[in-house]
């Protein structure tokens, strides 16, 4: 009978989407932080259940010849990053070896392996936004698996400047009394904008007023934003209500509540290899469902005869809407509507889209948009995924139905030092 007081000698044979270490004892499976895999270490169970057990590593026996010091000093206690004590080429097998698992547990395509993952020169200061945990004023994230906050005073995912910048704010927040329960900072990487965006409780409009009369102590901050955490909505207080980020050559406008990749230079990388590998024509059109802010679809306008894209959130329709009027772009439309609804019905009668570009959130694609997918028939798909498990999921329902198959599967690290990777799948119509 396992009991907690009890040590145990455990062999990691994996990595959870967590970064935890896998291990075994016996039939059941102990999930350890902290453990990479191929360690061997004593550990103490913590909880017990049926199927599987949670364990702190007390004692490495025999650790992994990949294992460094993590150059963090809030490592072991921050819950932002996973993968810090691993060398940085054996995180990218470590994510290409989870994509390649999920592939064939999940979307049983045997066989299948995913091309080398496209990794960084320089692994770290790569995030262009940050979202900062508050309390008592200080700015920092909670620990891992816990609401308990880390104060810190340097990010080694973030730019200098980032980090001078969250030293400013928490001096405002301590000199006006200001309450918020969390801080989001927004960087232009080419444009060198930044946007500063307090989420909570909106104060009342006295307060609002001082507030934006205190924003010019907050050096270099193009836009000041609050963010009403109960309605959803958000006020601009100070500067400009949006930055400009400049990718590949196009230029975008970024309100608060658009979403972009964090990662600027992995996402230029990503966005080459999608619009280079594409077999799409002057004469082709095209469909980019997810659109977002139109960041990818006005570069598929480039290459397209006409490209429609099709996004639930209207707040990001008007933001893509703006996007391709900022750079000329006549050959766009965009369409407010969930897939399902769009597909097939409420596209225009002579448009025909002979290639699909998906990019879904972490949950993937639902079933009934795949069917609307299907139905539409294109040349080629082209799904965008940060989550290998939804994608391996989505991937088998639209190859195993016979109709497409899979071709390259090209992860890129946009993430490292945590588990995440984004994944750009070719599906070719047999």
């Amino acid at each position: 009978m396992l009991n907690k007081k009890s040590l145990y000698t455990v062999l990691a044979t994996d990595l959870t989407h967590d970064g935890d270490g896998v291990a075994h004892i016996d039939e059941l499976v102990v999930f350890v932080p902290g453990l990479l895999p191929g360690e061997k270490a004593s550990v103490r169970l913590t909880k017990i259940k049926k199927t599987f057990a949670h364990a702190d590593l007390v004692e490495l026996i025999k650790p992994s010849p990949f294992r460094v010091d993590p150059p963090c000093p809030y490592f072991h206690e921050c819950g932002g990053c996973s993968l810090q004590h691993l060398t940085y080429s054996a995180q990218l097998d470590v994510k290409r070896n989870t994509l390649n698992q999920a592939l064939r547990r999940i979307g049983h395509f045997e066989g299948v392996n995913a091309l080398p993952m496209v990794g960084m020169d320089n692994p770290y200061r790569y995030r262009s936004k940050v979202q900062f945990q508050v309390q008592d004023y200080h700015l920092g994230f909670f620990a891992k698996k816990s609401k308990r906050l880390v104060k810190i005073k340097d990010c080694l995912l973030i730019p200098g400047d980032m980090t001078v910048l969250k030293g400013q704010i928490e001096q405002v927040l301590h000199d006006h009394e200001l309450l918020v329960e969390r801080v989001v900072i927004k960087k232009s990487v080419t444009e060198k904008h930044r946007m500063v965006i307090f989420y909570g409780e909106v104060p009342g409009s006295s307060h609002l007023k001082r507030i934006k009369i205190m924003a010019e102590e907050l050096k270099n901050v193009s836009s000041l934003i609050w963010m009403d955490t109960k309605e959803h909505k958000y006020y601009h207080l100070a500067g400009e209500d949006s930055i400009e980020e400049e990718i590949l050559g196009y230029r975008f406008r970024i309100s608060p509540l658009a979403f972009m990749q964090v990662n600027h230079a992995q996402m230029q990388a990503m966005y080459a290899y999608v619009l280079n590998k594409t077999s799409l024509t002057k004469e082709d059109q095209a469909l980019d469902l997810y659109c977002g802010m139109g960041s990818l679809t006005c570069h598929i306008a480039k290459i397209a005869k006409h490209v429609i894209g099709v996004e639930m959130v209207h707040s990001a329709i008007r933001d893509a809407e703006l996007n391709a009027r900022i750079n000329k772009l006549e050959n766009v439309d965009f369409i407010l509507g969930t897939v399902e609804e769009v597909l097939p019905k409420g596209l225009p009668e002579d448009f025909h889209a002979d290639i699909i570009f998906l990019d879904p959130p972490r949950a993937g694609v639902d079933s009934a948009s795949l069917q609307s997918v299907l139905q539409v028939l294109p040349r080629e798909i082209v799904y965008i995924s940060c989550n290998p498990s939804t994608l391996a999921r989505d991937l088998a329902i639209l190859c195993h139905a016979g109709q497409y198959a899979l071709q390259d599967v090209q992860p890129f690290d946009m993430f490292p030092q945590t588990m995440h990777t984004e994944t750009v799948v070719f599906l070719e119509r047999k």
